[in-house]
This record gives structure tokens, C-alpha cells and sequence, in this order.
């Protein structure tokens, strides 16, 4: 999927699109090897042409299983 955001915008807000389409399943947000934190502004995270992948997270598929 291709989404477009300004250098202002954070990445929190690209996870909210990412929520929007694929559900609240728990996931991370990567750049390469870089894990993305929600308060980094896109701008200082993510470069044009970047690939950026939605990783399920450890924590809240193990939570789930408790």
C-alpha cells in the first residue's frame, strides 16, 4: 500500500491509517532495522522511497496468549 504524509505529520499518525485498514492487532512500525517510535515525526524518520513495514508486535501477540 502507498501512503503519502508530510514531514510534520508524526508517526503515530501513519499507524493510525495502518489501524484503519488492517485492525488493532498490535504491530510495530520498521524503516530497514530501525523500529519507528510513535512520537518521531515522519520528516526525521522516513525518507522518500522508504519502505516501511508493519511488523506484528512480540508483546501484544504474547499478551493475547495469557
Amino acid at each position: 500500500m502507498r501512503m503519502e504524509f508530510r514531514n510534520e505529520d508524526r508517526v503515530d499518525d501513519v499507524g493510525d491509517a495502518v489501524r484503519d485498514v488492517f485492525g488493532d492487532g498490535g504491530f510495530l512500525l520498521r524503516n530497514g532495522h530501525s523500529l519507528l517510535r510513535p512520537d518521531m515525526y515522519v520528516g526525521d524518520a522516513i525518507s522518500e522511497g522508504d519502505t516501511v513495514e508493519a511488523i506484528p508486535d512480540p508483546e501484544a501477540l504474547f499478551m493475547r496468549r495469557v
